[in-house]
């Protein structure tokens, strides 16, 4: 039961993360919202699959590794410019 706490609670945090992260990005910008939102999402998952394989028994540093490759995902995709280029050609 505890893991599905988990799982909820790291979409709810990756897609609060990808709405600032949408917040915070002057300018127009290519993406849309729901988009923005999902890879928040996604970043904070992979984050916690990261966080678990690297310390099991601990609950406290799969959060902070979800956070911040949340934050680092969606951050180096922006500034990279990579998003606006893959939805320019869809």
């Amino acid at each position: 039961m505890g893991w599905i706490i988990g799982i909820v609670g790291s979409i709810i945090a990756g897609g609060i993360i990808g709405f600032v992260a949408r917040a915070l990005v002057p300018g127009k910008q290519d993406l849309s919202i729901p988009v923005t939102v999902g890879l928040g999402i996604v970043g904070m998952l992979l984050g916690q699959i990261v966080g678990r394989v690297i310390t099991p028994d601990n609950e406290g540093v799969p959060w902070i590794a979800g956070l911040l490759c949340a934050v680092v995902v969606l951050f180096a995709l922006v500034k990279t410019g990579y998003l606006s280029k893959i939805t320019s050609k869809a």
